[in-house]
């Protein structure tokens, strides 16, 4: 899964397990999991998002769309592509 929040930011990139647990992260993606509330290993904590990666999972289809997700005070305008893994 990447998620983009401007056209001019880079990409953020995650994987998540068939559990929902995010594996890996890269630091802004991992940073936000924590401040929404997920431990390392834990489950996705950022729900928008995590409802992608399962809907990718389930279909086996790679799924683009844009998202809004809370952090802290403010909101965040996202674009999330999921993609299923083997």
């Amino acid at each position: 899964m990447s998620a983009q929040v401007r056209p001019e930011m880079p990409l953020v990139i995650g994987r998540v397990d068939r559990e929902g647990r995010l594996v890996a992260a890269d630091p802004a993606l991992a940073g936000l999991h924590a401040r929404a509330g997920g431990g390392e290993g834990g489950a996705l904590a950022i729900p928008q998002i995590a409802s992608l990666a399962r809907l990718s999972r389930r279909l086996g289809i790679v799924i683009s769309r844009a998202v809004i997700a809370g952090d802290g005070e403010r909101d965040l305008d996202l674009w999330v592509r999921a993609e299923p893994s083997e």
